[in-house]
């Protein structure tokens, strides 16, 4: 009787294998044709990916709009760098908008590296989708490897450990290509709706209106406009007195003018900074960071992987190699599950 039992029981077991061992090639067969992305897509991941790609379009479309903005802005002050006013005698412009400058210039690296980051975020997703099925089929293979170690050699506790270590990681890594990094970018792409994306396009809508201010042809008009530098009459141009005194007018409005205007660019410069900052780094990365380790705390514990039960599994190695058996605590022999 106990035989006839123990006889069903191993053929229900080989039965279950069988069709572990059949599931898992099968699945690793669908997981390398992409028909297992069809799934994952059929349960919301396609519409949490088209709306990544059209999150990072908008963004990066955005970015350089006001790259081009910036561009032009720098290109005037450029021109005031190396101009001079005066009659007589000249007198260089670059001092008082060199800080001007300097802040239109760190606003302008700042969207130019984050358009750049947008563009690195859009290319990694379309690699991504084209890699993670490969992913997929290696960590199905590593599992069904793991398993039948665990079958035929139940003994190999090193080679087991190996594997599972294996199959944890590849794990980890096909979830995140799968379903932490798109998420995250989808999580992030909520917040900057909320907070950084009004921020970005209040400050670039700024600049925008001070940019025929700041044209070339703007800065050329605003500074020479109804000025002649080269006086008709000979007497005029050697009367100093006068000339100083309207170049002291001059330089006293143009130096009012580009101090106001200084202080409302360092602070559009440093909302943008902020903007981009969390739009492009600190929202990514701390969904990212946070869904991998909630994810992979996960995985180890599903798998029972602890610092405990390896110890546990070197102490059975140990006496398995010495005694042949692993023993409990009253010193019985029993089988290495």
């Amino acid at each position: 009787m106990t035989e006839m039992i123990n006889g069903g029981i191993v053929i229900r077991n080989t039965i279950i294998k069988l069709i572990v061992f059949i599931v898992l090639s099968v699945s690793i067969l669908a997981a390398g044709g992409e028909y297992v992305d069809r799934c994952f897509h059929e349960i919301g991941m396609r519409t949490i990916i088209d709306s990544n790609q059209h999150y990072l379009q908008q963004s990066f479309d955005r970015a350089t709009a006001g790259f081009l903005v910036l561009s032009v802005i720098k290109s005037g002050l450029a021109v005031i760098e190396g101009s001079q006013i005066g009659v007589g005698f000249n007198l260089e412009l670059g001092d008082i908008v060199q800080s001007l400058y300097d802040y239109v210039d760190i606003a302008w690296k700042t969207v130019l590296a984050g358009g750049t980051i947008l563009m690195l975020t859009r290319l990694t997703l379309d690699a991504v989708a084209a890699i993670d099925h490969y992913f997929l089929s290696v960590t199905l293979f590593f599992f069904l490897m793991y398993m039948m170690v665990k079958w035929i050699l139940p003994k190999a506790i090193q080679i087991s450990r190996f594997l599972r270590e294996a199959v944890l990681f590849l794990i980890v890594i096909t979830m995140s290509l799968y379903f932490i990094l798109p998420l995250s970018i989808k999580a992030a792409s909520f917040l900057s709706a909320k907070i950084s994306q009004p921020l970005i396009q209040e400050t670039q809508a700024s600049f925008a209106q001070i940019k025929e201010e700041f044209s070339p042809g703007g800065i050329q008009k605003k500074l020479f406009s109804g000025q002649n530098l080269k006086e008709k009459n000979w007497y005029s141009a050697m009367n100093f007195s006068e000339n100083l005194e309207r170049v002291k007018q001059r330089f006293t409005a143009l130096q009012e003018y580009f101090a106001e205007r200084t202080k409302q660019v360092s602070v559009w410069t440093i909302k943008l900074i902020a903007g981009y900052l969390f739009d492009c780094i600190i929202f990514p990365l701390t969904f990212l960071v946070v869904l991998y380790v909630v994810t992979k705390g996960m995985i180890q514990y599903c798998f029972g992987i602890s610092r405990g039960a390896s110890v546990k599994e070197d102490m059975e190695y140990l006496l398995i190699k010495y005694y042949g058996k692993p023993v409990d605590s009253k010193g019985l022999e029993r089988e290495v599950s």
